[in-house]
Formats: C-alpha cells, structure tokens, sequence
C-alpha cells in the first residue's frame, strides 16, 4: 500500500525529472516542466503527510522523498543555468564581469 501510494509517484517525479536534460534550450516549456516537477512533489508529500505514522525515527519513506525534491531541485538549477548561458548574448568571456573588473583583469592579462 505505502509503496503504491507514497514511494512510486515520488520516484516517478524524480525519474521525469530527469527529462529536462534531454530537452533542448530553445524549448519554452523546460522551465516551466522542473517547476512543474517541483510543485508535484510538494503536493504529493502534504497529501502522503497524513498516510505516514507519527513517529520520532527518520522513516525511509521521509528520506526518499526528500531525496525526490533534490532530484527534481537540482534539475530545475540545472535548467535556470543552461536557459541563462544559452541566452547570453557575448563575444568575449571577459565580457560577463562587471565594467570595472574588466579594466583590471585585462591589464592584469596584458603584462
């Protein structure tokens, strides 16, 4: 019954999340699919909350569902990173630090 009802969704959150890695940038809809993942998890373990017993151990169930929502977490970082470089518009490397540092790093580059 608890692995029907409590461990296989989560785990099919954690394994779908690992989609994200496989979807191109230029889909819209990868953002929005790790969100999605994030919110579905939580909402599984507020409704599982009252299926669990009420005890002082660390149960299992507890640890893979937290280990569930770092999945999908860590996926939905993954996507925020890959969107961010995918869109960014530079010629040069030097060009993503600030103005000031530039003017430092390229003098400390030219001698």
């Amino acid at each position: 019954y608890y692995v029907a009802t409590l461990i296989l969704p989560q785990m099919s959150m954690a394994a779908l999340s690992l989609l994200t890695y496989y979807m191109n940038p230029t889909i819209g809809e990868r953002l929005g699919f790790g969100v999605t993942l994030v919110l579905a998890v939580i909402a599984t373990d507020i409704v599982a909350s009252d299926l669990r017993p009420v005890c002082k151990e660390q149960l299992l169930i507890d640890a893979i569902s937290r280990l569930c929502f770092f999945f999908c977490v860590f996926a939905l970082f993954e996507t925020g990173v890959v969107l961010f470089v995918y869109h960014l518009d530079v010629e040069d490397f030097h060009d993503l630090f600030p103005r000031r540092c530039r003017g430092r790093m390229c003098k400390k580059r030219d001698n």
